[in-house]
């Protein structure tokens, strides 16, 4: 029987109640009990069976009052499985978002898949994320003549960056390179991969930004600050001993190029207490200096770089011409860096600032 038929036949089975009751001397209940706070249906109204029924009867008398009891139960218990549905919902919901925030999805927490498919990504992956969180770095992690923190890359798998190889780390996040990767960079936003791009700093405030950005994003916060706090007080130390004048300064690649204005080695110069050479010839970022250019120029300290030097190449010979070694004896300084240290800004390039700075000191007490 559905439960319209039940309460269609409650008016009729009233009636039945009433005389029934009328002869057995029983009270016949006209609707105010049960009290205002009995359960109620959908619609708002009380229930009709506890509306009607008296307060008791002969059921062997009533057979019809049965069927009205059994809808009244059937009735209570659909209600009753309304509720704990929603309550299963609710309850469902809440221990997923308890299993997101555990596994590190909706913030911090457990073991996450880092990975990095550019130079500077790698040396702050190693310098604010926990290692065994970092899944993969890019394969420059672990030259020797291009990344500052080769040592510490050494054990933790390297990447090339491809689509098919990147899906298979799983990654939960990715850090690229503006610049390097485009076409990857796209892909991984396409399949909704977390992506963190990482510009090149061109002086220690954006350095500190940039360190700042990816710390915020680990949850490394502090240990960022810690980094950044180290950086500064060595920059403090050295500028504290600067002075003046400033002696000028060229970097001179192996390939010929030197470093302009707007440019880290242009900072990094600065900070150490020198005039970069090439900003006063009016070029930003790096150009191509030729030689006679640098001669004509008259440098006080020319710096150049060491970079795959088992392997010569035509554009490693300037720097190792004859002349410019010649003019070592006119008062123009050489020195020779790795050039691991220009390669990718970083605080490790503090090292360079410092011995620059010990360089420019050395040489002033040498003079006559």
């Amino acid at each position: 029987m559905t439960l319209q038929e039940v309460d269609s036949r409650h008016l009729k089975e009233t009636e039945i109640v009433s005389s029934e009751a009328e002869s057995l001397s029983l009270p016949v209940l006209d609707g105010s009990y049960p009290p205002s706070d009995a359960p109620a249906f959908e619609d708002g109204k009380s229930h009709p069976i506890r509306s009607a029924l008296p307060s008791a009867f002969d059921f062997d008398a009533l057979p019809a009052q049965k069927e009205l009891v059994a809808a009244f139960f059937q009735r209570d218990f659909q209600e009753l499985g309304r509720a704990l549905e929603w309550l299963g919902r609710w309850l469902g919901a809440a221990i997923m978002l308890l299993l997101l925030t555990a596994s590190g999805v909706a913030g911090t927490g457990a073991k996450r898949r880092l990975v990095s498919i550019c130079l500077p990504g790698d040396q702050l992956l190693l310098q604010l994320a926990p290692r065994e969180e970092v899944v993969a770095l890019s394969w420059l992690a672990t030259d020797p003549d291009l990344s500052p923190q080769w040592r510490e890359a050494q054990g933790i798998p390297t990447t090339r960056g491809g689509a098919e190889e990147l899906l298979s780390l799983k990654p939960d996040l990715v850090f690229v390179g503006v610049y390097s990767t485009p076409a990857t960079n796209a892909m991984l936003r396409r399949l909704k991969i977390p992506v963190m791009e990482l510009g090149v700093p061109e002086d220690f405030e954006q350095l500190r930004a940039q360190i700042r950005a990816v710390a915020e994003r680990l949850g490394t916060q502090e240990q960022g600050e810690a980094i950044i706090r180290r950086m500064d007080a060595r920059l403090a130390r050295v500028a504290a001993k600067a002075g003046e004048p400033r002696p000028t300064a060229l970097f001179y690649f192996q390939d010929g190029f030197s470093p302009g204005g707007g440019t880290f080695a242009d900072a990094i110069l600065e900070a150490a207490g020198f005039t970069n050479l090439g900003k006063t010839l009016g070029r930003s970022r790096s150009a191509s200096v030729p030689l006679e250019t640098v001669i004509l120029a008259k440098p006080e300290f020319l710096i150049l770089t060491a970079y795959q030097e088992a392997h010569p190449t035509l554009n490693a010979f300037s720097p190792r011409h004859p002349l410019l070694r010649r003019l070592e004896t006119l008062n123009l300084k050489i020195a020779s860096i790795p050039f691991r240290q220009l390669a990718c800004p970083n605080p490790e390039n503090l090292d360079l600032v410092e011995t620059l700075h010990r360089l420019r000191l050395n040489a002033e007490e040498l003079q006559p």
